[in-house]
Parts: structure tokens; C-alpha cells; sequence
């Protein structure tokens, strides 16, 4: 490997493959190493490179402590091992290099301990310390803070078609001005008002807050929605561009598929947030129908309606990257399902061979690939050419929901058992599907999608016509009821 030239003027956060996304690097009493939770993120966690008098190397320093302390390590019984911030000084310890692994994500040794000896972190306690070898702690992902630009994707005539003119009242409510006709009263459109105002909390996550909302007045009267805000200062947006999101939104908020995905009625923002309102699906998502396992023939509906929606964002060129249960939403249950995709959260545009390096998608439904674990084969590959993740990811994430399923278990229930299939492409155990009355076609599509290697696992396109599906459904308009509140 060669070592990586770093921009010194960015400010980065710091996190690794092991941990999560969601914990940082930090120095909270500026000596011990630990690693934190993202919303903790200060100036303790906020990492400055300098660089040194050895080229390549560099010297690493919190925003708090500055240039007067860098990061080096000590002798417990022995081993030099565990990184701590010290006063700066010429020790070999603080000479830092930075490797690209070819897969979007770093590794850090120093010449003190030797290129054989990377920066990880435990299994147990996260705690930083020097370890040989290639583990998953050892992929870091460098984040530049601060680097907040206005997404260009906002700017766009499809995404400013969907923008809503808001305002929101001291008693909390959202007022919404638009041009309205009723339906066939021949009538030129008018000014009016909706107002809308919160009723609950239905879900919190890393991408954002959902709640319920009532219209309590105007042409919508008694209807609800779900808004969904996003903190534009949110650290983690630092690696989700809410402006992709909103495009996604756009896109799919289309007529033509609106059979597939959650539609939205418009966007608006504040200072501090951006609020999207989406239709409220009152069944919620499939994880609340996964508490014992399903018969094949509603794992059949489900996925070919999941497999349709997915065909129409790669043919898009958009992944969605956080593919699971709880991002499928239930429009009508048993006996004839009708689901729809929700969150674009992490999706993001694919543009020719660009890789969706960001660390991204829940750990029980994500690809080994965003993880950092790839089969010998592709590490074996020439440095740059191992293959990046995009569309891949979604195909892996669908395979696993499947399992699910059709087992009411996950496929892989330790990290171990996943390197494990992907590093010695163990083949994959049937003996719970079959337990469950899986048919040869359901497991055959499952282990199309399980493909160890991101560059062997079919597109999209090539699933739509598997056999065990038998072609996708054609979902018939719903009924006043099965769409009610």
C-alpha cells in the first residue's frame, strides 16, 4: 500500500467498521483514546492532521488539545500498543501513516510499531489500541466536519416543484398555502390554507424523526400524514446528504409509482430542519409482521412487489442503501399484501462507476462489502481495484430480508458467521429454511442474493424475472377502508 495524501486543512471525524458509524474517536481528557457517541461530538473528537517531517507521515491532534499534542503510543508490559494524546514531540509514535484499503476505507500505523500493526479497537469495551492483521476495526472512514455545503440536488426544478410554503404559528402549527380547486367544480384554483398540527412520535433514527400528524383544518381536514424532520447540524449528516434524499422523494412521489413507494405531498425547512410530509400508512412497517415467520406464498408477494421498486431505483441509477423490514411499509396485510419502500435516508445517486464509500445500512441487514469483509479472491485483486459497493448492497439486503422471512431468524446471527461464509464461502445453511417449508425456488433466490463477492451478485433487472417469483404482481387501487386511519 502507499500512503494516502490528506487535505491538513480539513477537520475529519473518526470512526471504524467495528464500532459503528455511530461511535467517534475522541480524547475527552486529552491523553486516553475512546470511542464515543456521535451526538457527543465536540472538539475532543474533531481530528486535525499535520504534517510531519517524514513524507507521508502525519501527526495526529484534536481541535481542543491543538498542535501541542498529538497522538503516540505506549509500552504496557511490553507491547506498544495503546494509543494516547501526548505532548508533541520527534518520537516515532507520533509519525502516522494512512493507507487506503481500495474498499473507501482507511488504515492508520506508525513507525514506531511498524506497518504490521494497524489502529483497531476491542471487541467488547471499543477501547483503541494497535493490533496486527486485517480486522474489521481496523477500516476507518474519515469524515470532513464541517463541510456543509448547500446540496445541489435542492436547487433542482423537481425537488423545488415539491417545496410547500409554510409557516408554523406559536401554537405549533403548521400552516401550509397552496392554489385549490375542488375536484370537477370547474372552478379557477384559489389560495387556501391547511394547518396541521402533531400528534405523536412514530419513530426516531440516525436519519431522522417521524411523527404523526393531524390536519385540523382546510381542504384536508381530519386526513393525517407522517413529517419527517432532519437537523441540517446533525453530525451524521455530515454523511447524508438530505438534499439526495429530497431528489429520491421527488422522483418517486410520481404517479407512475406510486404503487411502489411511500408518496410525499411536499417538503418544507427552518433555520435548523428540514421537514418532509409522506403519506401515513396506518399498519405500519413489515417488522411488526416478522414474529414468527411467514408462509412462502406472503415472503413471495412481499418481495416481488419489494423487487419491483428496487428494479425502478436502479433503473434510476439510485440505491437505497438501508434496505430492512422496518423501511417497508404495509398498505394492506394478508391475504393479498401491498407494501411500499419508505426512508430514502441513505440512498443516494449512482453516477457511472462512483462508489457509495460511506459507511452506511443497519448491521443486521448490511453487506459484508460496506463492513470491510471481502472473500480472498477480491483482496487479492491489484490495489484500486477492489470492488467498490453501490447497487450490490440492496440485492445483499434483500436476500437477508427474505430469510427472515421466511424463518423469523437472521441469517447470519454473529459477525463471525458472516466472515466466515464470505472469507471461506461456506455455503449457506438451508437447514432452517427447509425447517420451514422453504421450496427449492425460495432458497435458490435467497443464495442468488447472498453472493459473497459484490462483483458476482446479479443486478436487479436479472431478479425480476426469477422463476419463484412468477412475475411481479399488479396491485389493484385500494379501497376507502383499507386505506383508513
Amino acid at each position: 500500500m502507499a500512503p494516502e495524501t490528506l487535505n491538513t486543512r480539513n477537520t475529519y471525524i473518526l470512526s471504524n467498521n467495528w464500532s459503528g458509524a455511530r461511535r467517534i474517536l475522541a480524547s475527552p481528557d486529552s491523553r486516553s483514546l475512546s470511542m464515543i457517541n456521535i451526538d457527543d461530538c465536540d472538539e475532543t473528537s474533531q481530528w486535525k492532521f499535520s504534517e510531519t517531517s517524514r513524507p507521508g507521515y502525519y501527526r495526529l491532534h484534536t481541535v481542543k488539545s491543538g498542535p501541542s499534542r498529538a497522538v503516540d503510543v505506549f509500552d504496557e508490559e511490553g507491547e506498544f500498543r495503546h494509543p494516547v494524546l501526548v505532548d508533541t514531540s520527534s518520537h516515532d509514535g507520533q509519525f502516522w501513516r494512512v493507507d487506503a484499503w481500495g474498499d473507501g476505507f482507511y488504515r492508520f500505523s506508525n513507525v514506531f510499531t511498524g506497518e504490521e500493526k494497524n489502529l483497531d479497537v476491542y471487541f467488547d469495551s471499543y477501547g483503541p489500541h494497535l493490533a496486527p492483521g486485517n480486522c474489521i476495526g481496523q477500516h476507518w472512514t474519515l469524515t470532513v466536519h464541517n463541510a456543509r455545503r448547500e446540496p445541489s440536488a435542492i436547487s433542482s426544478d423537481l425537488v423545488q416543484d415539491l417545496r410547500l410554503e409554510t409557516s408554523v404559528g406559536h401554537d405549533g402549527v403548521t400552516k401550509h398555502t397552496y392554489a385549490h380547486a375542488e375536484p370537477g367544480s370547474g372552478q379557477r384554483a384559489v389560495p387556501v390554507t391547511e394547518n396541521w398540527k402533531q400528534s405523536r412520535l412514530l419513530g426516531r433514527g440516525g436519519c431522522g424523526t417521524v411523527w404523526l400528524e393531524v390536519c385540523v383544518s382546510g381542504p384536508k381536514q381530519g386526513e393525517f400524514r407522517a413529517v419527517k424532520e432532519i437537523k441540517k447540524q446533525d453530525i451524521w449528516a455530515d454523511t447524508i446528504d438530505y438534499g439526495r434524499e429530497l431528489q429520491a422523494v421527488a422522483k418517486f412521489s410520481h404517479r407512475k409509482y406510486s404503487h411502489c413507494f411511500v408518496q410525499s405531498s411536499g417538503w418544507w425547512d427552518t433555520e435548523s430542519s428540514v421537514y418532509i410530509a409522506m403519506e401515513y400508512l396506518s399498519l405500519g412497517d413489515l417488522q411488526g409482521y416478522l414474529a414468527e415467520p411467514l408462509p412462502e406464498d406472503d415472503t413471495r408477494q412481499i418481495t416481488s412487489q419489494i423487487v419491483e421498486g428496487l428494479n425502478f431505483m436502479h433503473e434510476q441509477r439510485f440505491a437505497h442503501r438501508d434496505l430492512k423490514p422496518q423501511n417497508i411499509l404495509v398498505l394492506r396485510d394478508r391475504p393479498d399484501w401491498w407494501v411500499k419502500i419508505a426512508d430514502f435516508g441513505l440512498s443516494k445517486r449512482v453516477e457511472g462507476n462512483t462508489a457509495l464509500r460511506t459507511q452506511v445500512g443497519t448491521m443486521a441487514y448490511v453487506a459484508p462489502e460496506v463492513l470491510g469483509i471481502f472473500t480472498l479472491e477480491d483482496l487479492a485483486l491489484p490495489r484500486g481495484t477492489i470492488p467498490v459497493y453501490s447497487m450490490a448492497v440492496d440485492i445483499w439486503s434483500l436476500g437477508l430480508m427474505v430469510y427472515r422471512m421466511q424463518t423469523g431468524e437472521a441469517a447470519f446471527e454473529e459477525s463471525q458467521d458472516l466472515s466466515h461464509f464470505v472469507i471461506l464461502r461456506r455455503p449457506l445453511s438451508k437447514e432452517l429454511l427447509r425447517s420451514h417449508g422453504a421450496s427449492d425456488g425460495c432458497i435458490k433466490f435467497i443464495e442468488s442474493c447472498l453472493v459473497p463477492s459484490p462483483r458476482e451478485r446479479p443486478t436487479i433487472d436479472k431478479l425480476v424475472g426469477d422463476a419463484w417469483l412468477g412475475g411481479l404482481a399488479v396491485i389493484p387501487s385500494p379501497s376507502p377502508v383499507e386505506n383508513e386511519h
